[in-house]
Order: C-alpha cells, then sequence, then structure tokens
C-alpha cells in the first residue's frame, strides 16, 4: 500500500462509543474520567485508524507508511504516553520501534526525539481531543 492516494475513508473506521471504548479512554486519561462520558457520548462515534490481522493497515516492514507530517497525534507520539509530565512506553509486542529499545530513553533516542517534543505533541492532542491538560499534584498543591 502507498500512501500517495490514500483518503480518509481508506484509512479510517467510524465506531461507536462503545462502554469498552469510554473504560480505555478513562485508563489513557484518569483525571478526565468524570468527564469522559460527555466528550464520548455511549452510542455516538469516533473515528479509528483501520487494522487488518490487529495491525494498523499502515505498519509496514520499515514502520509507518505516512509521512511524520501527516500521521495524527497519537501515531506521533506512539508508543509513548504521559501521564501528568512522566513519559511511558505502551506494552506492544508489534510495535517496531519497541523491538531492540527496551528503556525510555532507548526509545527516544532510537525515534530522534524527546519527551519534551513529545509533550508538545501530547498536549496538542488532548487539546484536539477536548481534554485538558491536568496540572500535576505537585503543581496543584503550590496553586491552592
Amino acid at each position: 500500500m502507498s500512501a500517495d492516494h490514500l483518503s480518509k475513508e481508506d484509512i479510517l473506521d467510524k465506531r461507536k462509543n462503545t462502554r469498552q471504548f469510554i473504560n480505555q479512554m478513562i485508563l489513557l486519561f484518569p483525571d478526565a474520567a468524570e468527564f469522559m462520558p460527555l466528550l464520548f457520548p455511549q452510542e455516538a462515534t469516533h473515528f479509528e485508524l483501520k487494522t487488518k490481522n490487529e495491525g494498523c493497515i499502515l505498519k509496514s516492514s520499515d514502520g509507518c507508511i505516512l509521512p511524520h507530517t501527516a500521521r495524527p497525534h497519537f501515531c506521533k507520539i506512539y508508543p509513548f504516553w504521559f501521564f501528568e509530565d512522566t513519559p511511558y512506553l505502551f506494552e506492544d509486542s508489534n510495535c517496531l520501534a519497541l523491538e531492540d529499545n527496551q528503556t525510555i530513553q532507548e526509545a527516544l533516542f532510537s525515534l530522534g526525539t524527546n519527551s519534551i517534543k513529545l509533550k508538545q505533541m501530547h498536549m496538542q492532542l488532548c487539546h484536539d481531543w477536548g481534554i485538558h491538560h491536568s496540572i500535576p499534584h505537585e503543581k496543584k498543591r503550590a496553586f491552592l
């Protein structure tokens, strides 16, 4: 598959906001748990990247076929995720970036990025999805 002539319909599936999907969103955004049913009402819809055999259809043996600038925010930061200001790695045996990199620092280095850039992309993702970034507990105490 070539990325040259792909449309949104080629790569996205429209899915219902099931209870399982909402629960997954709560795991990703625990500080926004009370707002998830409002942001993603059950039985409304959201878009997901299409998969085949439980893998992204855009994944080749060399990684994603989309140019970096065309990738969704989630894909740009994957396999990383942030809770408060701390980066974590998803556990994914199919992730090419994790085949030879076991630590966050190794993965950051191999992908040519750093936690500051990824944090900025994560915050943009939160903004685009209507999820407000939480203030870390230490900083909350400083403002009380």
